[in-house]
């Protein structure tokens, strides 16, 4: 086996493949071998034309596939930068808005608490007893009594 090798190699070296199909003593190869042997050799080179290829439009995509991810994180950035902004404006109208409310609410208070007091007052006026009227004579004098 050792000795094919040696002198596949020998063989290559100089450019004669006829040698290289001989099995070293062994009965002989099948006439349609070199038809096969020329036929593999066609769809390999095919391979060899095929594979920078493919890596050619492998890269291609990855590299569109990178600009892609690239935009969208970008855009998503843009997106929360927007959203921060937005966020902070309805925070300060709602510190407003609150300021507003709870001074709107104070005033509803104190009118409800005025309200209250002066029904409260009305009611306990119309049930209290009548103030009883005692008519007092005036009084005399004795002076005025000799007149």
């Amino acid at each position: 086996m050792a000795d094919n090798i040696h002198k596949l190699k020998v063989d290559i070296a100089t450019g004669s493949a006829a040698t290289t199909l001989d099995g070293g003593g062994g009965p002989p190869h099948d006439p349609g071998m070199n038809d096969r042997l020329t036929k593999l050799e066609a769809q390999y080179d095919t391979l060899k034309v095929v594979r920078p290829m493919t890596i050619t439009v492998m890269g291609v995509v990855a590299s569109v596939f990178g600009l892609m991810i690239a935009f969208l994180l970008n855009q998503s950035f843009r997106l929360e930068s927007k959203m921060s902004a937005l966020e902070s404006k309805i925070d300060s109208s709602n510190a407003a808005l609150r300021t507003e409310l709870r001074d709107e609410f104070r005033q509803m208070r104190a009118d409800m608490n005025a309200q209250t007091s002066a029904v409260a007052n009305a009611i306990t006026a119309t049930k209290q007893q009548a103030p009883q009227v005692l008519l007092v004579p005036t009084p005399v004098s004795p002076a005025d009594k000799k007149n």
